[in-house]
């Protein structure tokens, strides 16, 4: 079990180190202004929030506090999209699935959560 333990840790912790330096990365050299005018209407700034939400590759629960700061810049259905997207699709787990899953099968599940919660949140806008 503890052989097992180490060979599964380095396998994944590649993915898990790529991830945290393109995380820093953006979130170091994207400056905000760029964001805000990318965002600026309902469905630019939901495709701006999810988009963020894949390439920053947050823990669940400090999504939550992210979300947060964007709160005044963002209109809701933006930010739930940053919150619902964020931990099913992000650029490490991307990694790790294409690590084990086929392209073609990887490539369907980004579409198909993508899609999903775009219609979603799109429809539910009008609500919130």
């Amino acid at each position: 079990m503890l052989t097992h333990s180490i060979d599964e840790f380095f396998d994944m912790a590649k993915f898990l180190i790529l991830g945290a330096f393109l995380a820093a990365f953006v979130q170091t050299y994207m400056p905000a202004r760029t964001l805000l005018e990318a965002g600026s209407g309902p469905m630019s700034s939901l495709f701006i929030m999810m988009g963020l939400a894949f390439i920053l590759s947050l823990c669940s629960e400090a999504d939550a506090f992210i979300a947060a700061s964007f709160s005044n810049i963002f209109p809701t259905h933006s930010i739930l999209g940053f919150l619902i997207f964020g931990p099913m699709i992000d650029l490490k787990n991307t990694l790790m699935m294409l690590s084990v899953f086929r392209f073609r099968f990887v490539l369907g599940m980004l579409a198909l959560v993508s899609i999903t919660v775009f219609i979603t949140l799109m429809l539910l806008q009008s609500f919130l």
